[in-house]
């Protein structure tokens, strides 16, 4: 079985470091400076690129664009290889879900084909190597060692970087279910993980950049990746860790903060628990639990107990997850674009419940917290503001040459 490339891997920064010192040799610096490297937020990676850094004529120090890569491994769909002895024609397609130019599905149902000896024994190592990456990274999470390697990386930026800072800092998710490919999340299956996975990295960026002081003008965040967002909630527990850290101060992130001169955020309400039905509905496609046959087809995965209601609507609507970007955008009063998107959750969300508003509750916040009086430039995608909360935003932004608001 051989599992085809995916077009994120096949990249200028795949290649070894000698070979691109050699390719931009001859380019002009002002075309070095315009390019933008990808890193993953794995210790080893970010150590590597600190090690550039510090090397004497290096390119390296050049840096101003800087993505950072967190990268999700899944080993469901090596399992279900070696359960049902079939493999996905297409590892970078393997549910169906691609869309065509007019958004359409090019495939209702994905293709599978018979798997011979190589194939499974293929199987067998490569899901030996993703459990063996997935432990690895859990244990990077949990002691910290990314953080560590991403301060380390940040700190040798100010100290050699050519500006100090960086122009512009980009994260994003990639989701890898065969080694060697790696996919976006709109391809990579179930979404709770991805959820987990963006919200843990902005997290560690954040934490990072407090506690560096890095310079940045343009922070995206999931702006222009599908099916990947960071909960309102999350954003809110990110600032409330950093301010009540030992001799921590919130200075610093404001500090970082106001020096952004662009913000694009992808948000959304809280991610809760699934309940009932919901466990099978929201499972990884590959999970075995969807071989199994459904006892009570004619139960709606929308039915919940009255309690269960009104758990859920606590939930989704804590204060927290409405004002969380109203409490960071309070930082950045030096903003000259933002461009904003609230990414609506499947189907219990709050949309589901007595909750309609809530979009419009979060940029009410927005109005009445955040002061951004040199904004040019503003962009709303998935929110639905007041009228009267636009009009007053737009009388306390005297500067807005533009604004795009699209459902």
């Amino acid at each position: 079985m051989q599992a085809p490339t995916a077009g994120l891997d096949a990249s200028f920064d795949a290649l070894p470091v000698e070979i691109i010192e050699h390719v931009l040799a001859d380019v002009a610096l002002c075309d070095i400076r315009s390019l933008r490297l990808a890193v993953d937020l794995r210790p080893h990676a970010l150590q590597g690129l600190s090690e550039q850094l510090e090397a004497p004529d290096s390119i390296a120090c050049n840096l101003e664009n800087l993505t950072i890569t967190g990268v999700l491994y899944i080993t469901k769909s090596q399992e279900k290889i070696l359960r049902l002895q079939t493999f996905p024609s297409d590892s970078t397609d393997v549910f169906g879900q691609r869309h065509d130019g007019l958004g359409n599905w090019t495939a209702l149902q994905p293709k599978r084909k018979p798997a011979v000896a190589n194939d499974l024994a293929q199987a067998e190592h490569e899901l030996e190597v993703l459990k063996r990456w997935q432990g690895e990274v859990a244990l990077e999470r949990s002691t910290g060692s990314d953080l560590q390697s991403l301060m380390a990386l940040f700190e040798r930026i100010g100290k050699y970087g050519a500006s100090g800072g960086l122009r512009s800092l980009k994260l994003n998710v990639v989701v890898v279910r065969f080694v060697g490919t790696r996919v976006a999340p709109k391809d990579g299956g179930a979404w709770r993980p991805i959820w987990d996975y963006a919200a843990h990295l902005f997290a560690v960026t954040l934490h990072a950049l407090a506690r560096t002081s890095l310079r940045v003008e343009r922070f995206d965040v999931y702006s222009e990746v599908e099916v990947c967002s960071v909960p309102g909630f999350d954003i809110a527990s990110t600032l409330e860790h950093q301010a009540s850290e030992p001799h921590a101060s919130d200075v610093p992130l404001r500090n970082v903060l106001r020096s952004l001169k662009a913000l694009s955020l992808s948000t959304s309400s809280r991610v809760v628990a699934p309940i009932g039905s919901a466990k099978r509905h929201e499972a990884d496609p590959d999970d075995e639990v969807l071989e199994r046959p459904v006892l009570h087809r004619r139960q709606s995965i929308y039915t919940f107990s009255e309690s269960d209601t009104h758990d859920l609507e606590a939930m989704i609507a804590d204060p927290r997850s409405i004002t969380s970007v109203a409490q960071l955008l309070h930082h950045t009063p030096d903003l000259e674009e933002l461009d904003l998107h609230s990414y609506r959750l499947p189907w219990y969300d709050a949309q589901n419940f007595s909750l309609p508003e809530h979009t419009q509750a979060v940029f009410g916040c927005i109005v009445r917290i955040a002061c951004l009086p040199l904004l040019k430039k503003l962009t709303l995608r998935g929110l639905s503001p007041r009228a009267e909360d636009l009009l007053s935003f737009l009388h306390a932004s005297p500067g807005l040459q533009s604004s795009i608001s699209a459902a």
